[in-house]
């Protein structure tokens, strides 16, 4: 045969094998960028392994609501999207990101049941596909999705807390398999909640109360360091000691007097300033909420997110 055909021949068989190789690749890149389940999404869809909704529940909004446990009755199951829980990152190392969120469930009594689902995108379309319930009353302080890893600090009842005053600081380490989330290790305890807990970490002040967010500025901070808390109030610099209640309650904590320096700042500044340091000073206990500091005062609860590393908040997306 002519050595010319032959050349053809192969040059031929070549750019098959790539036609064939291209799209392979192009499907793979494709893929790879599908995007990860948005708020929306995950605010109206059904979720699985919710013992309270039975099993399944549909969720519109975020939220879902039973039929009445007794006719006429007020108390009925309930199942919600923990506001502000939204995390996204690649779970089960396919290229693609997956988003997490909390669940709170209830059954009408005094406890409220945590879960973490696991949302992923499934032939172009968000799906359930893992489930696991973290706990009764647990409070999360962090959570993270990097390098296949899910990470969870919680607060969760030890041996000798009651079921509404959790205590126990204690670390998940969940993977993404076919079977749902399993162990990545075994949870690891690290101790106490206590004001020691607060060593070496800053905050920046969001919310005044639960459903009151903090103005965008001035900037109210918060600092622990030292056995002291310190920041600026959003006009004036403030410190003052911190301490662990004598009774040892967990996340029972005492201030000492808080100075303070004494500018003058706009109106609007100093209402702010006036307003943080009257509440700080009524502060009581601590604890978290989905990343974010919890400092109860009297008449209410004043909520932080991380300034040092945001990375830790589990603050990642909106919610309805």
């Amino acid at each position: 045969m002519d050595t010319t055909v032959l050349s053809r021949t192969a040059a031929a068989m070549a750019a098959l094998t790539l036609l064939a190789v291209v799209p392979a690749c192009a499907s793979q890149q494709q893929l790879a960028a599908s995007p990860a389940p948005t708020a929306d999404e995950v605010a109206n869809m059904d979720y699985q392994g919710i013992e309270e909704a039975g099993g399944t529940v549909a969720l519109r909004d975020g939220r879902w609501e039973g039929m009445p446990y007794a006719e006429g009755g007020a108390s009925r199951p309930r199942v919600r999207i923990v506001p502000d829980s939204l995390a996204t990152g690649d779970l089960d190392d396919d290229g693609n990101a997956e988003a997490v969120v909390l669940l709170s469930s209830s059954s009408g009594g005094s406890g409220t049941r945590s879960s973490v689902a696991v949302i992923a995108r499934r032939d172009g379309r968000a799906r359930n596909v893992a489930t696991r319930l973290l706990g009764d009353r647990v409070q999360v302080r962090s959570l993270t999705v990097k390098d296949g890893l899910l990470t969870i600090d919680v607060v969760r009842a030890g041996p000798d807390d009651a079921a509404c005053c959790p205590g126990e600081l204690a670390t998940y380490r969940w993977t993404l398999g076919a079977a749902g989330l399993g162990d990545a290790r075994p949870p690891v305890v690290s101790g106490r909640l206590s004001a020691s807990t607060l060593e070496g970490s800053d905050w920046v002040l969001r919310r005044f109360a639960y459903d009151e967010d903090a103005p965008a500025a001035p900037v109210v901070t918060l600092a622990f360091g030292g056995g002291q808390l310190r920041g600026t109030a959003g006009c004036n610099h403030y410190f003052a000691a911190i301490s662990d209640k004598a009774d040892g309650a967990a996340g029972a904590i005492s201030l000492g007097p808080i100075a303070s320096t004494q500018k003058m700042c706009p109106d609007p500044d100093m209402a702010v300033d006036d307003r943080y340091l009257r509440q700080l000073g009524s502060v009581s206990r601590f604890g978290y909420m989905n990343g974010r500091l919890m400092l109860d005062y009297e008449g209410g609860v004043m909520l932080f997110d991380r300034a040092d590393d945001p990375t830790q908040n589990a603050v990642t997306g909106q919610l309805p």
